[in-house]
C-alpha cells in the first residue's frame, strides 16, 4: 500500500488551501490562540451551526473525509504549509506529490468527549456534547442517541473520531507509525468500562 501526500510549491493561505478541496464535504478543526472550532465545509466554506466561521484568526487547521486528511499551519503573514494526506485521491493542479510506501494500515477510534449529546435545533446533522467541565461541543453529526436506557446512566452509543495508522518496518525489524489520517466522525457501542 501506498500513502501520498500532496503538497503545494508555496506556503499559501488558509483560503487557498480550502479552495484546493472545495468540492468535498470535509469535518474541519480550526484551532486559534483562543477557540478551537469543529466545523463543517462545503465549497470550501466552513460553518457551524452558528454560521460562517472566520479564518482571519486560525493558526491551525485539519479538514478530513473518508479519502483525504488536509493539514494547514500558519507560519507568517497569513500563509502556511498545507498537506494533503491520501491513499488515492489525485493532487490539486500544481501541488507535488510524495510517495511512501507502507507495510501495513490500522483503523482505529477515538472516543470524543461527552456523554450527553443533543440535537441542535435547526441543524438535523449536528449535535451537541454537554459536559460541566468543556461546556458545549458543537459536531457535525446526528446525536448518536438521544437517551440512556432505562436503568442506565450513561448512553449506549457515543461519537467517535476514526483514524488509519500507516506502520511501516525500519531496518532492526520494528514496526513504527509513518503517520495518521483522520477519516471521519462515526457513532459506535462503549467497548470498555460501564457497559460490563
Amino acid at each position: 500500500m501506498t500513502l501520498r501526500v500532496h503538497t503545494p510549491p508555496a506556503p499559501l493561505t488558509l483560503r487557498q488551501a480550502l479552495d484546493a478541496v472545495a468540492d468535498r464535504d470535509l469535518v474541519a478543526f480550526l484551532g486559534s490562540a483562543t477557540d478551537h472550532r469543529v466545523a463543517r465545509c462545503r465549497d470550501g466554506r466552513p460553518t457551524t451551526p452558528d454560521g460562517p466561521c472566520p479564518l482571519d484568526r486560525v493558526f491551525t487547521a485539519r479538514l478530513f473525509d473518508a479519502g483525504i486528511d488536509l493539514r494547514w499551519h500558519h507560519d507568517h503573514n497569513g500563509f502556511g504549509e498545507a498537506a494533503i494526506l491520501t491513499e488515492t485521491d489525485d493532487p490539486p493542479p500544481g501541488w507535488t506529490t510524495e510517495h511512501s510506501t507502507v507495510d501495513s494500515t490500522v483503523d482505529g477510534q477515538y472516543a470524543l468527549w461527552g456523554r450527553r449529546f443533543q440535537p441542535v435545533e435547526g441543524h438535523p446533522d449536528w449535535c451537541r456534547a454537554v459536559e460541566g467541565r468543556i461546556g458545549r461541543l458543537d459536531l457535525p453529526h446526528p446525536p448518536p442517541d438521544p437517551a440512556a436506557p432505562a436503568g442506565q446512566d450513561w448512553p449506549s452509543r457515543y461519537l467517535c473520531l476514526t483514524y488509519r495508522e500507516y506502520l511501516v518496518t525500519d531496518t532492526y525489524g520494528n514496526l513504527s507509525v509513518l503517520d495518521e489520517r483522520l477519516t471521519g466522525i462515526t457513532t459506535a457501542a462503549p467497548a470498555d468500562g460501564k457497559d460490563r
